[in-house]
């Protein structure tokens, strides 16, 4: 049976995903490291023909970078186990969440739909600078100090 030819395209988004993230991962090793593999396994993988990673290698370069998983198994020779996992979970956008963003996000689902089109409309204009200060009474809070916030008590709408 004969070798089978790499066509190099797995070495080549690895190369550009190290690139893209070197301010996280200054040198091979610390990517490697990162990755959970030996820096000279990172080496082979980022040459011409590189050897792609195994599954939890490419979703462990998935997560440390933030890198759509899909992309990365497909380059890696993986496309079935990517079609596997989009058609358990839905394809992504390729953004991960941070925990606060995640939390924010959890939060925002649990309003009731009418308040959550509210919701949105103000964050849109406040990311917008539509939305000043003054249109919400805010204490003004020194440089340095933080703003106490109290969650306000449920309204009795029965009486």
């Amino acid at each position: 049976m004969a070798a089978r030819r790499r066509s190099g395209g797995f070495a080549r988004l690895l190369r550009r995903i190290y690139d893209k993230h070197r301010a996280t991962f200054p040198t091979i090793r610390a990517f490697a490291k990162a990755v959970q593999i030996d820096e000279t396994q990172m080496s082979r993988a980022m040459g011409q023909t590189g050897q792609p990673f195994d599954v939890r290698r490419c979703l462990r370069l998935a997560s440390v970078t933030g890198e759509n998983a899909s992309v990365i198994l497909r380059a890696a020779d993986k496309g079935d186990i990517a079609d596997a996992i989009e058609r358990l979970y839905g394809t992504t956008t390729g953004i991960v969440l941070r925990d606060d963003q995640q939390q924010l996000l959890l939060g925002y689902m649990a309003i009731p739909t009418p308040l959550r089109d509210a919701v949105l409309v103000l964050v849109q204009q406040m990311a917008r600078g539509q939305f000043y200060r003054e249109h919400i009474k805010l204490p003004d809070v020194p440089d340095g100090d933080t703003l106490q916030v109290r969650t306000a008590q449920p309204v009795d709408s029965t009486g």
